[in-house]
């Protein structure tokens, strides 16, 4: 038992030594958060050559003690090491690290020093969940699952003191970091009844905010809710030292953002005495601000973006008016970096969009920045911030003459983002019908007048493409999100179905089965109809947008699949989309025109006459019937081969080979017909034009994906937004070369002068990084 106790003492003197490292990394600099994190992997060593010399399970028959010591110091490590990589997004890293501890340590969560299995209560790393939902941004779920911890005695007793202290502090983070006040105070007093309500327990004295700036929290919130007199209150109670220069690197920016909020509450005072405030704002952090060139913007994001709002601060405060024009200049700068395009985090662009609110409001620059934030936020899930930044841009004051003057031209564009961030918001809300339902009402005229729009050669607005893209999107989930015909129903689309079965008896049970069955062969054929129409009407609105060649792409393909396999019928495109998918969903596509039927029949009926010496009034009625079928037999042979598989389906046979072999086999019940050879060389060409007709979907899907690769690669054209060529990842790419390679060997004789003209058009380097 003595060297039980020994190794155990040698463990904890360990972990210790750790857990005090990282905690200084943590706490004495911002960019040694990767070292922080490394020191992680020295606990894994640390705690593999432990466990290997020393079972979990007899650690409960050592000191009790001692067991509570390495209990507190592995939590303490893991709260720093957590912390580390919540700080630097690492959220799959910190899950893994979760499932780690948790089979690792499970043993000292319980008194019967059995595992924990993973899923069940985690007890004091509970709080890991919580940290990974901040890697990832998403604020809003991190202060529910700490708000629920809070709320369970069982998880508080397992986590303790420490732990509880821990987990207020990351609430309050999470709160902060998406500006929601009302949420907080509501917190706030939540806790002070639990403090009443768990009195006397070993924990109760954890349940406070103690160690936490809460009167500076307390300024922001007042301040952004327009009340100065409220915010300047709670500053006076900040401590007198919070204009001192520090070596804490964290501590230094805390000082610096309240410095810059001082300074903003102080409109009317001159700019010498702001001057020398905003100048020690900008001391404090330049240090910081150099980790950047050293350890990256990761470690370095919330030292730059707060010398950014200072910068922009300046710009207008000294620069009056005039320095709107470096505003404008700076937006493009200021959306791509600092901030990691990778983790983004709300917290910063909050931040941003605070200063340039303050000092530019309503003006373009200001509400571009808004709608950028509407947008992170609802992709982090972050839904009530976006419902309330939403709100704050459709309520925002109306700006002077001047400034509307200036965003005319932007009006009409911010309008269109403002309602797609909308459809886009009910939709992550869950509310699927009505999120499609608008959607298709937004983009509606822009699908109807797709052609028109393609004619005049004007490009049209990136907006409403995504908008028909999504839209698009949306219906080919699978299973689909909503009731196909209530949502047709609710966009005056089902009329295109309902019509073509309301003159039939409805009476009979055997109708009314028949045309349910006709019925949803309708919904389905104007449901592929309307994602191909999105898509097309993408490409068609926003040519340089790589993703809509993708998409439109892909659908040709999938179509073209569905042709050949049957479980799509080729049929007459319904009066909405005729016009826009004329190309791609033509009536004689799978048959043989009237024209094409009467040159078969002239060229049969001549062979036969050829053969048999005699004149076509000379045949008798039997011979008569013979030729009709004769003929009916090679139409129906021509246009089943011309829906044949392609070559890697086929033992690599070429069409028309297989095309001679079924037709021998047809023709082979008939007697006294001429030889095959007669006749077939002057049937190919109409084969060949049928067959083409058949797979020019396919082609239609070679032209999609040649062009995404020939756009993939591009960079921004001058004019152009980002959004609009921005390369797509590789398996994109690889993606889009394997669907060509593929469509080159089935129908590369069919569709070889167009393949010839889009492969020449694609330039090298996209297939080198493939």
């Amino acid at each position: 038992m003595l060297w039980n106790v020994q190794v155990c003492e040698e463990w904890f003197a360990r972990i210790r030594e750790a857990s005090m490292n990282a905690s200084a990394a943590i706490q004495f600099h911002a960019g040694t958060y990767h070292h922080a994190s490394h020191r992680l992997q020295d606990l894994r060593g640390l705690a593999g050559t432990a466990l290997r010399e020393f079972r979990p399970q007899q650690l409960a028959d050592s000191s009790p003690s001692l067991k509570t010591k390495v209990q507190q110091d592995v939590s303490r490590l893991m709260r720093h090491a957590s912390l580390a990589l919540c700080r630097l997004h690492e959220d799959d890293t910190l899950s893994g690290l979760q499932v780690w501890v948790l089979s690792t340590f499970g043993s000292l969560l319980n008194d019967e020093g059995l595992p924990v299995q993973i899923g069940s209560n985690p007890g004091p790393f509970a709080w890991m969940t919580g940290l990974t939902c901040q890697a990832r941004g998403q604020y809003e779920r991190a202060a529910a699952h700490y708000t629920h911890l809070l709320q369970e005695e069982q998880t508080m007793a397992a986590m303790g003191a420490e732990g509880i202290q821990f987990t207020i502090a990351r609430t309050i983070e999470s709160f902060v970091a998406i500006g929601d006040w009302e949420s907080l105070d509501m917190w706030l007093q939540e806790l002070q009844l639990l403090r009443s309500k768990h009195a006397g327990k070993a924990y109760s004295g954890a349940l406070t905010t103690a160690g936490n700036d809460m009167n500076a929290i307390h300024a922001l919130a007042r301040f952004d809710a327009g009340d100065p007199a409220g915010a300047w209150g709670y500053l006076d109670l900040t401590p007198q030292s919070s204009s001192e220069l520090t070596a804490d690197p964290r501590q230094a920016l805390l000082r610096s953002e309240q410095m810059l909020l001082q300074a903003m509450l102080r409109p009317d005072t001159k700019k010498e005495e702001i001057a020398s405030e905003i100048a020690v704002a900008k001391a404090m952090i330049e240090d910081g601000c150099q980790v950047a060139v050293l350890d990256g913007l990761t470690e370095a994001a919330a030292s730059i973006v707060q010398m950014e709002c200072i910068q922009v601060f300046e710009a207008f405060r000294f620069a009056g008016r005039s320095g709107e024009k470096w505003l404008v200049s700076a937006l493009p700068q200021t959306l791509g970096s600092p901030l990691d395009p990778w983790h983004q985090d709300s917290l910063l662009w909050l931040k941003l969009l605070r200063v340039y609110r303050a000092v530019s409001p309503g003006t373009p620059v200001t509400l571009q920045l808004h709608q950028q934030l509407v947008r992170l936020a609802r992709k982090q899930c972050n839904l009530r911030l976006a419902r309330r930044l939403l709100h704050e841009i459709s309520n925002s004051e109306t700006p002077s003459l001047e400034d509307q003057m200036e965003i005319s031209d932007y009006h009409s564009s911010l309008s269109a983002s403002l309602r797609y961030e909308q459809i886009l918001l009910l939709h992550a809300e869950e509310k699927h019908e009505d999120a499609l339902v608008d959607l298709w009402h937004f983009c509606e005229s822009q699908i109807r007048g797709s052609i028109e729009l393609s004619l005049s050669g004007r490009d049209g607005d990136l907006t409403i493409a995504k908008a028909c893209l999504k839209l698009s999107t949306w219906l080919q989930c699978k299973p689909l999100q909503v009731s196909l015909e209530s949502m047709l129903a609710k966009v005056g689309l089902h009329q295109n179905v309902s019509d073509d079965t309301e003159a039939a008896d409805t009476n009979d049970a055997a109708a009314r089965v028949s045309l349910g069955r006709v019925a949803n062969n309708e919904f389905s054929t104007l449901l592929q109809e309307i994602i191909g129409a999105g898509t097309k009407s993408a490409t068609l609105i926003c040519p340089s947008m790589a993703k809509a060649w993708f998409s439109y792409a892909s659908w040709c393909y999938d179509f073209a699949s569905g042709l050949f396999s049957g479980s799509n019928k080729a049929s007459p495109t319904s009066p909405v989309f005729g016009e826009l998918l004329k190309e791609e969903l033509s009536a004689n596509r799978s048959s043989l025109t009237n024209e094409e039927v009467a040159s078969v029949q002239r060229i049969l009926e001549n062979a036969v006459l050829r053969s048999s010496s005699t004149s076509l009034e000379a045949l008798d009625p039997n011979s008569r019937q013979q030729m009709e079928a004769f003929v009916q037999i090679v139409i129906h042979t021509m246009e089943a081969a011309a829906g044949a598989a392609g070559s890697e389906d086929s033992d690599g046979d070429p069409p028309s080979f297989q095309f001679a072999q079924q037709l021998q086999e047809g023709l082979q019940m008939l007697p006294s017909i001429p030889p095959i050879n007669s006749f077939l060389p002057d049937l190919m060409p109409i084969w060949w034009a049928l067959r083409y007709r058949r797979v020019s979907m396919f082609g239609h899907a070679a032209r999609g994906f040649l062009q995404y690769l020939a756009m993939s690669n591009q960079g921004c054209s001058k004019g152009c937004s980002l959004e609009c060529v921005k390369p797509e990842r590789g398996d994109f790419r690889l993606r889009a070369s394997l669907y060509v390679l593929r469509i080159l060997l089935n129908y590369g004789v069919e569709l070889e002068e167009s393949l010839q003209q889009g492969l020449a058009a694609v330039p090298p380097s996209p297939w080198q990084v493939c």
